[in-house]
């Protein structure tokens, strides 16, 4: 499942750990951290070095709501 494919990229090559929704996060600072929603989307997220009043934060997303599912290619007729 590309998901899992996903996860263990994050995990293995980026140093992200999971966290969950329904548990008490504990962020550190520099700390990469990673969320699943529903067993198909993949929320990831790093904190920065700064402080977020002195020094903001900046988002960075995708989306894609392709047909099949990434890394599938169409069989042509």
């Amino acid at each position: 499942m590309l998901r899992k494919k996903v996860e263990e990229i994050l995990c293995e090559r980026g140093g992200f750990k999971e966290i969950k929704l329904e548990e008490t996060w504990s962020l550190e600072r520099e700390g990469k951290y990673y969320i699943v929603k529903n067993k198909s989307a993949i929320i990831a997220f790093v904190i920065g070095k700064g402080e977020i009043q002195e020094d903001g934060f900046k988002l960075i997303g995708a989306h894609t709501d392709a047909p099949l599912p990434l890394g599938l290619s169409l069989i042509q007729r």
